[in-house]
């Protein structure tokens, strides 16, 4: 079989879909409820409305409360960890998988065994059967950083030991489903029925399709059937949260508490999305009630989790490695706990207090006198069990990820398409760090700086109104260029330059112009949900009918000329799989055509031929 690509038949690039396609695609049916699922690098949760309280009462979203911790302390969200048994089969999540875990370490420390472990985030040691388990903690970040996605993937667990990735995310997203529906049914009874629902699934916006296209593999694995199931990116249900409503917010005008409306029409805002794990940033203006994004969505590894990693950091320095090694062997429930306390404690500091304490473990204050030259160093004083900490010290954790925060909101502003951004808007869980807060105030005083006081649950009840209402983003910016692989007639005096010549092959004998990047949209193009593409025919000689055709895409502000992977940015996303069922061999020629401006990609194809829509899937792992 021989694949060809030529474009033909251009449509333009603002051509629509039809009234009942769009409704389709892009309009919520009206479930009895919308539940979210929010799964966090540190923290993940869910919330739910029924359809009576979206029209009656739109804020009226319920999210649940998490207890951790031998004090019960109540959480917005759980903890994102999760434990499997021996067998890879689904054990617990949260605070409980945590406690479990601890407890099967502490059951195992009982026996003398050998140990390196440097500290909880990466550990690798035999330790009995505990080693048989698989317990994984801010897992989703290995998502983020993994660049070949697929479905045969695996992430590393405590011990480093291999699991599948996708059996790992489905896990999590199925524990949140079936608890989201085990306490529907509490509240109101037998009502809901499985197709009664409309799922919402938050990923952030600097996550790439392959990511995206993951995270629906693991939520439909997880029981969330397709047509149920809608993605939604972080930042644009956090402003769509704060957007229609009054909300009671903290401001840089007085630091207290206020309530307001923080959007009219014809504003433009930045959302700054801080979480535990990355920072995602994007800037929206209000036209017609609906949010219009300006840029394309930026950030990175920024998250609160660098803090926590450098304040754990400083008891391996005062305690040694070794030590500190062999404590976590024997207490790890104190230790997570000590952890999990930190990451309240860091919301606290500011640059009021001259110092904060925080509650040391037993299994810390008995090892605490070998590494007292150490406190020195670091300014801190122990009394009656609590460590006194400067808060000069304690900002000095913050440092590198708040310095990398304030460059990716420059950078942002400096853009010509933010010239018109008055907002900076705060929301995820870092975003409840004074310091922070009081470092954008203090570096933006020509903005308005909002945090609502429910920051940390802006995405999680955001992503809930998003389901009833998706049509609230009116337009999106393109992160890439997308294209395919085509074929044009050569032409010498048009493709002289030596990179043409490289590229030329003769077909049919006609010279042609091979592995061209033939252009879907482009790099930064503003896009509009039920956006049609330029069509592309693409030939295949000796077709049986299961044809495929590669998709590619560059995230450089020059549209490269050719697919040449590495240059220009150009990458392979993935494949459109080509279903024609026709039976006979014969030479077939597609209209390709791919749909923009939604949290998703989506594709169609026809034959041109029989004029008839074919199968067509987008595969991008």
């Amino acid at each position: 079989m021989n694949l060809l690509f030529t474009v033909m038949n251009v449509q333009p690039i603002n051509t629509l879909l039809s009234a009942q396609a769009i409704a389709e695609m892009s309009e919520s049916r009206d479930y009895l409820a919308v539940v979210a699922i929010d799964l966090g690098t540190s923290y993940s949760g869910y919330a739910f409305q029924t359809r009576a309280d979206c029209i009656d009462h739109p804020t009226r979203i319920h999210a649940p409360h998490w207890y951790f911790g031998e004090t019960q302390l109540v959480m917005n969200k759980t903890i994102s960890s999760i434990l499997f048994n021996p067998q890879g089969e689904f054990d617990s999540f949260g605070y409980e998988a945590e406690r479990k875990f601890a407890d099967l370490l502490t059951d195992d420390g009982e026996t003398e065994q050998e140990s390196d472990v440097t500290n909880i985030y990466t550990r690798d040691k035999e330790q009995g059967d505990a080693n048989k388990w698989y317990f994984l903690r801010h897992f989703k970040m290995q998502l983020y950083k993994e660049e070949n996605i697929s479905q045969r993937m695996n992430v590393l667990d405590y011990f480093e030991k291999r699991i599948k990735a996708i059996n790992v995310f489905s896990a999590a997203i199925q524990f949140l489903r079936e608890r989201a529906l085990a306490e529907f049914k509490n509240a109101f009874g037998d009502i809901l029925g499985q197709t009664d629902v409309q799922w919402v699934l938050t990923v952030p916006a600097i996550w790439g399709d392959k990511a995206k296209q993951f995270m629906r593999m693991a939520a439909e694995k997880a029981g969330i059937p397709h047509a149920q199931l809608m993605l939604a990116l972080e930042p644009e249900v956090a402003a769509f949260f704060c957007k229609d409503h009054e909300q009671k917010c903290v401001t840089n005008s007085n630091s207290t508490s206020l309530t307001v409306k923080p959007f009219d029409e014809g504003c433009s805002f930045l959302v700054v999305d801080c979480g535990g794990g990355t920072v995602d940033m994007t800037t929206f203006r209000i036209e017609n009630g609906a949010m219009k994004e300006l840029q394309q969505a930026s950030g990175g590894d920024v998250g609160g989790e660098k803090v926590n990693q450098a304040f754990f950091d400083i008891w391996i320095d005062v305690l040694g490695e070794e030590n500190m090694a062999e404590i976590q062997s024997k207490y790890p429930s104190e230790i997570l706990d000590f952890l999990n306390s930190f990451q309240l404690l860091k919301q606290q500091v500011n640059a009021k207090k001259s110092s904060v304490s925080i509650s040391l473990p037993q299994c810390i204050l008995e090892n605490i006198s070998q590494g007292s030259i150490l406190l020195d160093k670091y300014k801190i004083n122990i009394k009656r069990g609590k460590a006194i900490i400067p808060s000069s010290v304690m900002w000095k954790l913050f440092e590198d990820p708040v310095r990398k925060i304030v460059q990716h909101v420059e950078s942002q502003l400096h853009d010509l398409r933010a010239k018109e951004v008055t907002n900076i808007l705060m929301v995820g869980g870092f975003s409840q760090c004074s310091l922070l807060h009081d470092r954008l105030v203090e570096g933006f005083k020509t903005h308005r700086v909002i945090r609502p006081l429910e920051c940390n649950l802006a995405v999680l009840k955001g992503a809930v109104m998003y389901g009833s209402k998706p049509n609230t983003i009116c337009e999106r910016i393109t992160r890439f260029s997308y294209g395919i692989s085509s074929s044009l007639p050569f032409d010498q005096a048009k493709y002289e330059a030596e990179e043409c010549k490289k590229h030329q092959n003769i077909v049919d004998g006609q010279v042609r112009l091979e592995d061209v990047f033939s252009t879907f949209v482009k790099y930064g193009e503003p896009v509009t949900p039920g956006m049609k593409s330029e069509t592309k025919t693409c030939r295949v000689l000796n077709s049986c009918g299961h044809d495929i055709v590669e998709v590619y895409v560059s995230d450089s502000a020059k549209v490269p000329m050719f697919v040449n992977k590495g240059m220009d940015g150009c990458t392979k996303l993935g494949v459109v799989e080509i279903n024609s069922r026709g039976g006979e061999v014969r030479d077939r020629y597609y209209d390709v055509t791919m749909y923009f401006g939604y949290t998703e990609l989506r594709v169609t194809a026809t034959d041109k031929e029989t004029s008839q829509e074919v199968e067509a899937t987008l595969k991008l792992i």
